[in-house]
């Protein structure tokens, strides 16, 4: 009797792993929108950092209920199968859900344990997209990057003309945001207004490799997407080495006389981005430590994943005067955390005017944003700078997904102010890598044939790879395996 006891109470617990395994996928599809397997990879490959006890409360709270649930919900309908089939006079209730263990009943979580096994190989082997990621493995290597990419050398590049630089990486934000289509109240009137009165493309697509922080800002300075290239020695910021055979955009404006900043609420070291940013020419990093450890740090400017919005604007001032006061151009690059998905960060001091808390947020940062601009706007230096608005990434799944379906053709915001050059031809089809050369000649660079990476300045009159292959296309090329990237690490 005691060995069937041990093989139901076996039987329980890998139904409840089992139970956990697909609540584990549906959550990170759903909830946390990693849906490649090659994305799955790079998180693995790089240290979490001080976002590891965030990221482990939010799966916990995503996961281990949904998962208990699931399970008792098994055994539910495996004990009313049990009475069903073995016609028991004993009175159905939660006793005997937990107390009945004869061989008919471990039968029948045996063959629920059997389908959900089967189930839960092939959810996470298509939904997690296990299987294309083998069948690409298993690829000859294709010469689409030896064929396509221009290496950003010395003799490709010039500039007759130097503005200083500002990036502004707006977590999450989209046009949506601002359509009226999709919500019945602007969330950011700011950012429309901004969009409407200066430079802004339409024709984005999120392609492989672009579709979260890191892989955007990487991507949309490197002109490539952030794929898994996994070595011996090079596990991107693990070990030594983050593309650090790449030549990206801050170390093109180092080379020509830029000093370069790079600015965040959260901590440097999830992701890699310090390691990133560290050998890619950026002389500045400022994350949740450096800011945490500085003396007039106070607890009100602390948010969900380090530092919120509010009190990183106000660091961004602080250096932007240290930036004015020096000699030579500038690049300072920020990135905003408070609309992070699922729920975002509320300031406290912002109003809560709408329904949901990541409208308010969303609204908040765009407040934030309004005030910033406006703060720059009577600065000396803002005459001969270039401001570049860009969200990281379309939102994520989270409370406001519903709303942002509603529209067909979802863009992150792109805003260029100041730029020193422009066009009228504004309706493109481009993406994350096409930003690099577009960036460079909106602070008064030249690009020589208009291209670099696998990215075309939207200025240069001439088509991006994506318009020229197609949308689908163009992204099942840059996915093939390539040893011109490889060689990159």
């Amino acid at each position: 009797m005691k060995k069937e006891r041990i093989y139901k109470y076996l039987l329980y617990l890998l139904l409840y792993l089992n139970a956990f395994i697909i609540v584990l996928v549906y959550m990170t599809r759903v909830k946390f929108d990693v849906n490649t397997f090659d994305q799955i990879l790079f998180h693995l490959t790089q240290p979490m950092g001080d976002a590891a006890p965030h990221l482990i409360k939010s799966v916990a709270k995503h996961t281990v209920f949904k998962s208990v649930l699931s399970f008792l919900g098994v055994l539910l309908i495996a004990a009313v199968v049990h009475k069903i089939t073995a016609k028991t006079a004993r009175e159905f209730s939660v006793k005997y859900i937990f107390t009945v263990n004869d061989s008919l009943y471990r039968k029948i979580l045996g063959i629920f344990l059997a389908a959900g096994t089967v189930f839960m190989i092939f959810y996470g082997a298509f939904g997690l997209k296990i299987v294309p990621y083998l069948i690409n493995s298993t690829k000859p290597y294709s010469l689409y990057y030896e064929k396509n990419y221009i290496y950003p050398l010395d003799k490709n590049i010039d500039f007759p003309r130097k503005n200083n630089l500002i990036v502004i990486h707006l977590e999450s934000i989209e046009k949506a945001h601002y359509k009226k289509e999709v919500f019945d109240n602007v969330l950011t009137p700011n950012i429309a207004k901004m969009s409407r009165e200066n430079l802004s493309f339409t024709g984005y697509k999120q392609v492989f490799g672009t579709g979260w922080t890191i892989g955007s800002i990487f991507s949309s300075y490197c002109g490539v997407p952030l794929d898994v290239v996994i070595g011996d020695s090079n596990m991107y910021g693990r070990f030594k080495s983050f593309f650090s055979n790449l030549k990206c955009l801050p170390e093109i404006l180092k080379d020509n006389g830029y000093r370069t900043c790079y600015m965040q609420g959260a901590g440097l070291g999830f992701a890699g981005k310090k390691k990133f940013f560290s050998q890619h020419g950026i002389d500045e990093m400022y994350g949740k430590d450096e800011f945490f450890t500085r003396g007039d740090f106070k607890e009100e400017y602390k948010g969900d994943w380090g530092v919120n919005d509010r009190a990183l604007f106000r660091y961004a001032k602080e250096k932007l005067k240290v930036f004015a006061s020096g000699e030579g151009p500038f690049f300072f690059s920020v990135l905003t955390v408070n609309t992070h998905t699922p729920d975002g960060f509320l300031d406290p001091e912002c109003e809560s005017k709408f329904d949901k808390q990541l409208k308010n947020s969303v609204a908040c940062v765009d407040c934030l944003l309004g005030e910033f601009m406006e703060w720059m706007e009577k600065q000396d230096f803002y005459k001969d700078t270039t401001i570049v608005i860009l969200g990281d990434h379309l939102s994520m799944p989270c409370m406001l997904t519903s709303e942002l379906q509603q529209d067909p053709n979802r863009e992150v915001v792109n805003i260029f102010i100041n730029s020193l050059k422009t066009t009228e031809k504004t309706k493109r089809s481009f993406c994350m890598f096409d930003l690099m050369p577009t960036v460079i000649e909106s602070i008064g660079g030249e690009v020589k044939g208009g291209r670099l990476g696998l990215g075309t300045s939207l200025f240069c009159g001439k088509e991006t790879l994506m318009e020229r292959e197609g949308r689908w296309e163009f992204d099942e090329k840059i996915y093939e395996k390539s040893l011109l990237y490889e060689s990159f690490r």
